[in-house]
């Protein structure tokens, strides 16, 4: 008599469908959301009120950012003071709310850029706070080709050792094909294929190591659209299904001192947001040089934007010339009569403007009970 064969068991309870799981595919294989997962952990970006666009306080980690826009709008100079930000968050928890802080990875300070372009400029990233140099932690490369840097990328994703990697530009990746071919041949669709392809492989990756990787990228024109706009972004679609947040940079209003430019208003438009409501928008002054006569330094004018965006939610309160900020924690007042006093008050007090900058972000870390 033949042997019955094992019945399968159609519908297995909870408990022993979770136990085939593990017993296939290792442990925690399946979970219950929120079952000691981590939220988004985020790296600020060190402009407050980009951080308050983003929904979530900064870049998420573990996820493709993209950067794109116009020339000359400010792409490369966001991504460096995004690597700024995070070299001084070295062995620090991110920014997020997490269930529990034994699964999450403390901030290693490491930063890379590769830079397809061959554009890099050490005076600029100077300006913004890059720190540079043996011990630093920022790692920099000038790949030849696309197929070269995104191989480089997978190797410093796989590392799990960096923060943020930052790819300058898409439109620099150029194929074998391309490299290979002479000018005026055509290579349709080329860098397209080549992102398709390498996303679908890192996007995982990207994942596990908890690696922020920033893609800048440039418009173009469609041509013959009538209808809508004509801009579109280099390397095909996969980039902009593949990325988690999508933020598009602009030139505003020009700055002027004199009749000489020395800077410009950044417009930030958060196009698409997987981990808050997308299609915020905020402003931010760049300055090219610092500036005596308007009492400017050099870079983003971080300390406008914080109080502007304090003022907008109602963190520090303006009274006539009188700007007020109280402190939840211990109730003191601290205040100062003119824009240039409060601005020497908080210098004097960086503790007080980290506070701030806390309370326009939601708080620094909150672990759930």
């Amino acid at each position: 008599m033949a042997k019955k064969k094992k019945e399968q068991v159609t519908n297995p309870t909870l408990v022993q469908f979770m136990a085939d799981m593990e017993d296939t595919f290792g442990e925690n294989a399946l979970v219950e959301f929120g079952d000691g997962i981590a939220n988004v952990e985020t790296i600020p970006t060190g402009i407050p009120s980009l951080d308050l666009a983003t929904g979530v306080g900064g870049l998420p980690r573990g996820r493709i950012v993209e950067i794109y826009g116009p020339e000359g709008a400010g792409k490369t100079t966001v991504l460096i003071k995004a690597m700024a930000t995070a070299q001084t968050m070295k062995d620090k928890l991110p920014r997020m709310t997490f269930a529990s802080n034994d699964k999450v990875k403390p901030l290693t300070g490491r930063v890379g850029l590769l830079d397809v372009e061959h554009a890099f400029d050490p005076s600029l990233a100077r300006l913004h706070g890059l720190k540079m140099g043996k011990g630093s932690g920022f790692y920099f490369d000038q790949p030849t080709g696309g197929d070269e840097a995104l191989q480089k990328l997978e190797y410093m994703i796989n590392s799990n050792l960096f923060d943020i990697v930052g790819i300058d530009s898409v439109a620099g990746l150029t194929t074998l094909d391309e490299q290979n071919s002479t000018i005026g041949d055509r290579t349709i669709a080329s860098t397209a294929q080549l992102m398709s392809a390498s996303l679908k492989k890192l996007i995982s990756m990207i994942s596990i190591s908890r690696t922020v990787v920033v893609f800048i990228n440039q418009v173009r024109d469609k041509p013959a659209v009538q209808y809508g706009s004509s801009e579109t972004t280099t390397g095909g679609r996969a980039l902009k299904f593949y990325a988690s947040m999508r933020m598009r940079i602009a030139k505003g209003e020009p700055l002027n001192e004199g009749a000489n430019r020395i800077g410009h208003q950044m417009k930030i438009n958060i196009v698409k947001n997987k981990v808050a409501p997308p299609f915020e928008n905020t402003v931010v002054d760049l300055y090219y040089k610092a500036s005596e006569k308007k009492n400017k330094e050099g870079g983003f004018d971080i300390f406008s934007n914080l109080l502007l965006t304090a003022k907008e939610t109602g963190i520090v309160e303006l009274s006539g010339s009188q700007y007020r900020y109280i402190d939840k924690e211990t109730g003191e007042i601290h205040k100062s009569n003119g824009l240039v006093a409060w601005k020497i008050y908080l210098e004097e007090r960086p503790e007080i403007m980290a506070k701030i900058t806390d309370e326009i972000l939601g708080g620094d870390i909150i672990v759930s009970k």
